[in-house]
């Protein structure tokens, strides 16, 4: 199979010039297919099937041109999903005002997870609002401490 780089170099342009980001890609496998799945989303880290489905027929005959891969794959244009990693200060800061679920890798207050509202993002800490039965309550973890941050749905 081909370099993710290199296929990286195909579909980027292609992806940029509808607008959008490339999230992540790679390469998984099941029963023995390989898939390249390639997540894509908009400037707000929102995506629509319409779009994933043009996106795939673009870079579909792009990659089909290029010949980077010769063995036989399946691809998957798909949305990073509505509970995906925030990997970077760009994707936390886009996420304030939103609902996110944080694990803490030493727990603080006796926590070591947290579901609720991001409401602030700072160089050093994030800080949530969350609920305690009918209570809200702010809690503020310092980035140090994050084992991971995502977006959740709230239920």
């Amino acid at each position: 199979m081909a370099e993710l780089s290199k296929i990286r170099e195909v579909v980027e342009p292609i992806i940029q010039s509808e607008n959008l980001v490339l999230y992540d890609l790679g390469f998984t496998s099941t029963d023995g297919m390989k898939t390249l799945q390639i997540m894509i989303c908009d400037k707000d880290y929102g995506m629509d099937m319409d779009t994933c489905e043009k996106v795939s027929d673009l870079v579909s005959a792009a990659l089909d041109a290029s010949d980077l891969l010769s063995d036989s794959y399946m691809l998957d244009v798909c949305s990073p999903g509505a509970e995906r990693e925030l990997r970077n200060e760009e994707e936390i800061q886009s996420a304030v005002g939103k609902f996110i679920h944080i694990d803490l890798k030493d727990p603080k207050e006796g926590i070591d997870s947290l579901d609720g509202y991001l409401l602030e993002n700072t160089e050093t800490a994030v800080k949530l609002e969350y609920r305690v039965k009918t209570r809200k309550k702010e809690f503020t973890a310092d980035k140090a401490n994050l084992r991971k941050i995502r977006l959740a749905v709230e239920i």
